[in-house]
This record gives C-alpha cells, sequence and structure tokens, in this order.
C-alpha cells in the first residue's frame, strides 16, 4: 500500500508541473508577457455610460441596449474625449450584437458572424478599434442590431478607451481568477485519473473515472464562461458550440459516480441517466436543426435537463438512506453531502441569475465553480474518510459490544446509564462522563454523572444551564459534524464564544468529546467525556457517534417507564397523586412516630357549577383548588381521592406551622373565587392509628361542609 501512495504522489507530482509548463507556454505564445507590460501606461478613460439614442434621449450605460421587437436597428452616439493619445484604442466587449461602427464619417468596423451551429448568438467577442489624436473630439455613432430582438440581452460591455493592452490586463485581472479556479477544477479531475490508474491492481469500490469526467466537463464549462478561451484563441463559434455541450454530456458520469458510492448499487439508474443523456441531445438537435430554434433560446431546457439530473441523483442518494436505516447501516457520505450541496446551490444560483438577469458569461459561473470546488475538496476528504474508517470499524464494533455486554445487566434504565458511563470513562481514559438533557424551557440539566476517583463531582454546579450563549455553540456545530471534539480548550476559545468557553474552564476541561441525543431527527440533549488523551479523540468520536443511539433508546425506555408510573400514581387532570399512591405512602413513606397533619377537602359547589356552567367550568374549579395545595403542601403530599375530594399531609414540627398552612389554604382560594371545606388533624408525637387521624379529619370536613351549606342554602346539593 505504501508502494502504491509513493506512485500517486510521483504521479500527482508530475502532473503539477506540467500543468504549469502548459500554462507558461500558453501565456508566453499568446503574448500576455505584452499584456503586462501595458500595466505600466495608465491613462484609461471609461466610456460606457452617457450615450445618445437617435432620437436625442440619453441612455445611461450600453451594457444593454433597447431591443426593437421588428429587430431594427438601435442608433448610439458618443462625442471622444480631447485627451486621446496615438496608440490607444476604442475597446470593449459585444454581447449577442452586431453592429458598425463610425468615427466622424468614416465607417470603422464593422462585426457580422452571421449564423453559426448554436444560431445567431455568440456570447461574448473583444474588440479593439485604434484611434489617432486627430479622433479627439469626434462623434462615435454604433448602429447596432440584437441578435434577440425584444430581449434585453444584448449590449456592450467594458467599454473604455486606452492602450489595448491595458485592457487585455484589466480582463485578466477582472476576470483571471475564475479562470484559474476552472483550471484547478479540470487540474483536480486530472489528478482524480492519476489517482486511479495509479493503484494499479487494486478493486476500486466507487467509479472515480466517472468523478473525473464530471469534474473535467464541468472544469471546462466553466472555463469557457469566464472568456479567457476567446481571449487566447478567437474561436468564439466553436467554443460558443462546445459551452452548451459540455452540459449536456456532464449529467451522466455524475449520475455512474453517485450510484457507485451507494451501499446497494442499481445499474438500472447508470441505464436510465444513459438514455435521459441521449434524450437531452435529441433534444437539443430536433429543436436546433429541426424547428429552427437558437440555443440561447434553449438555455432553460439545457438547465432544465440539468436539474433532472440533479433530481435523479437526489432519489439514488434518498432511496440508498431508505436502505441504509433499513439494514441499520452508516453510508458514511458526510462531505459528499457537503460538497454536493455546496455545488448544487451554487449551479442553482447562477442559473437563476443567468435566466432572470441575463448575465454575460464572464460574470456567471462564480458560484457554481466555489460549488464544485469546495464538491472537490470534500470528495478528496470523503476518500480519504472511508479508508481511514476502514481501519477503525473492527475497534469501534469491539468497543460497542463490550460496552453493551457490560451495561445491560442493569435492572433498570437508570441503572443502565450510569454503568454506560462508567464502562465509556474508563475504556476512554477520561475524568467525567455525563449526560445532558433539553428541559424545554431554553436550559438544560446535568442528569447524569460519573466521575474517576479523586475528581469532584460537578453535576449539582450544572442544573440550568441555558441554551443561548452557551449550549448553541455545540447544537450549530451538531448539525455538521455530528460530534463536537476539543483538542485544547484555549484554542477552542477564539471560535466559541465567552459561554460555553467559561463553562468549560469551570470544570477544568482541556480536551473533550461530545454528541447529541437525537430522537427523530431532534435533540433531546448530548453526552461527552472530559479530559480523554488527546492521542484518543479521533477513536473516541467515531464511538460516541454511535453510542448515541443506544443511550437514546434507554433514555426513551426510562421516560416511557416513567409514564407508565406516572399513569399508575398521578392524576392526569390536575397533577396532583391518585388514591392508589396515598395508599402506598401510608403503608411505606409515613413516618407514624413523628407528628405530621393530615387535611381532607371537598369543593363546595362543583354540582351547582356542573349544573349551571356546565363541567368544563367545574373542570376548571376542580384544578384551582388543586393547584392551591399543591403550591401550600407541595407535589409530593396532596392526592386527589374522588372527583371533588382531596387530601393532603403536612409535615410540618409545630402545630402553629400546621394551621398557618390551613389559613394559607383558605386564603388562596378565596383569591382564586373558589370555597372548599376542610377538615384537619394534628398529631404532635405522631399516631400509629391512621385510621382514626382519617376518621377524624373527615368528620370536621363534613362538619365545615354542612356550615358552608347552612350559611349558603341556594348551594346546598339536595335543593
Amino acid at each position: 500500500m505504501k508502494n502504491r501512495l509513493k506512485h500517486i504522489h510521483l504521479l500527482t507530482a508530475f502532473y503539477i508541473v506540467l500543468f504549469v509548463f502548459v500554462v507558461g507556454y500558453i501565456l508566453y505564445a499568446t503574448g500576455v508577457s505584452a499584456l503586462l507590460q501595458g500595466t505600466q501606461k495608465t491613462h484609461l478613460i471609461e466610456f460606457g455610460r452617457n450615450w445618445q439614442l437617435e432620437d436625442g434621449s440619453g441612455i445611461s450605460d450600453i451594457e444593454r441596449i433597447p431591443s426593437p421587437e421588428d429587430g431594427g436597428e438601435v442608433v448610439l452616439r458618443k462625442k471622444l474625449p480631447d485627451d486621446i493619445q496615438d496608440g490607444e484604442a476604442l475597446n470593449f466587449n459585444s454581447h449577442n450584437v452586431y453592429f458598425t461602427l463610425r468615427i466622424g464619417q468614416e465607417e470603422e468596423y464593422k462585426y457580422y458572424m452571421g449564423d453559426n451551429l448554436t444560431g445567431k448568438g455568440y456570447g461574448d467577442s473583444l474588440h479593439n478599434i485604434f484611434l489617432l489624436k486627430d479622433n479627439a473630439g469626434e462623434t462615435v455613432e454604433i448602429r447596432a442590431i440584437s441578435a434577440f430582438p425584444g430581449e434585453k440581452s444584448s449590449g456592450f460591455e467594458s467599454v473604455m478607451i486606452c492602450d489595448h493592452h491595458v485592457f487585455y490586463h484589466r480582463f485578466v485581472g477582472n476576470y483571471g481568477i475564475s479562470a484559474i479556479l476552472s483550471l484547478l477544477i479540470i487540474f483536480f479531475g486530472i489528478v482524480v485519473f492519476t489517482v486511479r490508474f495509479g493503484i494499479v491492481g487494486k478493486r476500486m469500490e466507487y467509479n472515480l473515472n466517472a468523478l473525473g469526467t464530471t469534474i473535467i466537463l464541468m472544469g471546462g464549462w466553466t472555463l469557457i464562461e469566464t472568456r479567457i478561451p476567446q481571449m487566447l484563441t478567437g474561436a468564439t463559434s466553436f467554443l460558443r458550440a462546445v459551452d452548451y455541450v459540455l452540459l449536456w454530456f456532464a449529467g451522466y458520469p455524475m449520475v455512474v459516480f453517485v450510484n457507485s458510492l451507494t451501499k446497494k448499487k442499481r445499474k438500472i439508474y447508470d441505464h436510465l441517466a444513459f438514455a435521459l443523456t441521449i434524450v437531452v441531445i435529441a433534444a437539443n438537435l430536433i429543436l436546433r436543426f429541426g424547428a429552427g430554434i437558437d440555443m440561447h433560446r434553449l438555455t432553460l431546457v439545457a438547465h432544465g435537463s440539468f436539474v433532472l439530473y440533479l433530481g435523479f441523483i437526489g432519489h439514488i442518494l434518498y432511496t440508498n438512506h431508505l436502505y441504509c436505516k433499513k439494514e441499520g447501516l452508516d453510508d458514511n457520505m458526510m462531505f459528499f453531502y457537503i460538497g454536493v450541496s455546496a455545488f448544487v446551490a451554487g449551479g442553482t444560483l447562477d442559473m437563476i441569475l443567468y435566466n432572470l438577469f441575463k448575465k454575460s458569461g464572464m460574470k456567471s459561473g462564480m458560484f457554481l465553480r466555489m460549488g464544485l470546488l469546495l464538491f472537490i475538496i470534500m470528495m478528496f476528504q470523503q476518500i480519504m474518510r472511508w479508508v481511514s474508517l476502514e481501519q477503525r470499524l473492527n475497534k469501534r464494533d469491539r468497543f460497542i459490544n463490550n460496552l453493551l455486554q457490560y451495561s445491560m445487566s442493569g435492572a433498570s434504565p437508570e441503572e443502565i446509564i450510569n454503568q454506560m458511563l462508567e464502562y465509556l470513562g474508563h475504556e476512554m481514559k477520561a475524568e467525567r462522563a455525563y449526560i445532558f438533557e433539553d428541559l424545554w424551557d431554553g436550559t438544560f440539566d446535568n442528569t447524569y454523572e460519573w466521575c474517576k476517583e479523586g475528581v469532584v463531582s460537578q453535576r449539582e454546579n450544572f442544573q440550568g444551564i441555558p441554551f443561548e450563549g452557551a449550549i448553541d455553540v455545540w447544537y450549530r456545530e451538531f448539525e455538521e459534524t455530528k460530534c463536537v471534539v476539543i483538542t485544547d480548550v484555549e484554542s477552542y476559545n477564539d471560535i466559541s464564544g465567552i459561554g460555553i468557553y467559561n463553562y468549560m474552564k469551570s470544570r477544568g476541561v482541556q480536551t473533550l468529546a461530545t454528541g447529541p441525543l437525537e430522537v427523530r431527527g431532534k435533540c433531546i440533549g448530548f453526552f461527552g467525556v472530559d479530559n480523554p488523551p488527546a492521542e484518543l479523540l479521533t477513536e473516541i468520536s467515531e464511538s460516541i457517534r454511535l453510542l448515541a443511539y443506544f443511550i437514546t433508546v434507554v433514555l426513551r425506555q426510562r421516560d416511557d417507564q416513567n409514564e407508565l408510573i406516572n399513569y399508575s400514581y398521578f392524576d392526569q387532570m390536575t397533577g396532583t397523586k391518585n388514591r392508589r399512591a396515598q395508599q402506598e405512602y401510608i403503608d411505606g413513606e409515613l413516618n407514624r412516630e413523628t407528628s405530621y397533619g393530615f387535611v381532607m377537602c371537598d369543593i363546595n359547589g362543583l354540582k351547582t357549577v356542573n349544573d349551571n356552567l356546565g363541567h368544563e367550568e367545574g373542570d376548571r374549579m376542580i384544578c384551582d383548588v388543586a393547584e392551591v395545595l399543591l403550591m401550600v403542601f407541595g407535589k409530593n403530599h396532596v392526592y386527589r381521592l374522588g372527583g371533588d375530594e382531596f387530601s393532603a399531609f403536612g409535615t410540618w414540627e409545630s402545630e402553629e406551622d400546621f394551621a398557618h398552612a390551613i389559613e394559607n389554604v383558605r386564603a388562596l382560594l378565596t383569591a382564586k373565587g373558589r370555597s372548599a371545606s376542610l377538615g384537619y388533624v394534628y398529631r404532635p408525637e405522631g399516631d400509629a392509628d391512621f385510621d382514626s387521624v382519617k376518621n377524624e379529619a373527615d368528620e370536621k370536613m363534613y362538619a365545615d361542609k354542612a356550615a358552608y351549606y347552612e350559611a349558603h342554602p341556594e348551594l346546598n346539593r339536595r335543593s
């Protein structure tokens, strides 16, 4: 393997040298050295604004000129400035427009290419009309005919008076970066072929031939769009045709490559992509040569076919995702998705700009170039990741299997989670392993923790951690990488924000690995380890991604179990405990040997409210009374025994405090406009006979109720 890699590096170095040599020769052979000398001459006059039309009206910029529906001429006039120098030229770029140019009374230049393979349009062409000093003050007249009447897509750009070397220098300076990006794309395509054929005898799972072909075709198309090739060769018609053809052919190898990435490769996709390519080519040729439609007017067809390819690729990826999900596989295509997203976003934006604003070639394609370069970079990263991941799979699987065997012996979800964290911390040689859960109120709690011997627990210190300004930093990273790995907390400070940095520093974190806990794609919290050895972080991050699934499953089991308990022991309408919970409290938790108080509560007037205002209003009355009891006695000591009957236990150490609690209940009920009969008993020394306590409280409650109805006979149930 090392010999093969060495072979690849040698071939790559060879291609770099060859690439530099070829570009250098092109620059030399095309006289760019003279172009560069033009930078010494700084005299330049911008000449594209404030022209006059034949009717005397003005036009602020001739980048886009009027285009009569009948295909008639548009006459443009403007006087030359007085400071023209001998040897200067009127330089400009024309876009899909035929014209004659006069200076004074003399016709100096005529441009009419005639129809070409693509139709009347020719895209862009550069022109230099040389001037004399005697031309100063004379009128320049341009009689222009748009190649596409009725469209605002024709005109003259970069109009300037200067030495033609200066013009070309500015042209290269403005658009050379785009050309260099395109050349880099083509070069990377060559490197892909080098890698493919450099690994002699190795069976390739992925179709790098298709990837290299796609990159070179797209790189060639974006290079032509810069117009640098037209400037160097003058082959405007030829490059115009090639510009369209490259898009026709780029879709098929792109589909073939993506299909080779999937876990279950389907040949039918390759065949369908080839058939689609034939249909696209045939449709364009029939419309062009059969129906006589200009290629310019078929731009939407070309772009639409490319969108079809992208939709086809999206279907392949989605089908692969469903297959991997069904089989429990990881598609291992994170970098690919990032690159494809950038490529699609860039290409889509460029197509929108072109079709909406008819931007000329040198201005379009920039977003696609950047997206394509990012895609290539991501693909190299993806390939390296695939190779590296294969080497770590066995070790990771062993770790996960051992962890599951160790932790699944727990008797409850709580015990299983704690055993998982213990094993995770030991195996990863960390100081602390933990779980934070979202409370859905904008904060997080540290709900589980394991600490290495001698390490102080931080769990109590990390309750109610705010999402904004702290946890949100990690959530943004989770969306991209599914795992946050910090090799040095001080360097992380520059990108993390002060909130999360202070949080880590306060608990002595130097290194860290953490990952999200997700249910149906929604984060419910995160878990991780603090201060593992830096050399283990890469291995740890892989394990964390897989372990998150198992932890989430156990957390859901815990929640399901708690929900069952909630249904068994809590009243769902009021949030109080129920009769079953009270009996278990009496039989087990109630300490009858120490002081305790007991209250019976029955709502007054509930039947009248139900009869006159409806059961919904009656339910609100029940909930209001329950809320008051919960506020005074606490959620663990209030029970709903029936429709309008509650009980509560008081654990105050003095009868005075207990009586004060009863008065609070009455006052709060009055404030809410509610009424309840109360019967309460306090045993300062405790009482083992709880039945007698309950009976006494019942008797007092009924006495209180009788007094209430005597005062309010209209609410008596009997009446």
